[in-house]
């Protein structure tokens, strides 16, 4: 049992790297998504609203 234990842990490591990476690209995403709907409403507001 531990010795399957210890073999999963050893094929799912780097896996929180992974979901930090992923985490980060969320955010930026966020940002910049937040960033472009701003500038819609400061340049177009009649299509914004």
């Amino acid at each position: 049992m531990q010795v399957e234990h210890a073999r999963m842990h050893a094929k799912h490591r780097g896996h929180e790297a992974m979901h930090a990476e992923m985490v980060l690209i969320l955010i930026a995403t966020l940002v910049v998504a937040q960033l472009l709907l701003v500038q819609w409403k400061q340049r177009h507001p009649r299509s914004y609203n």
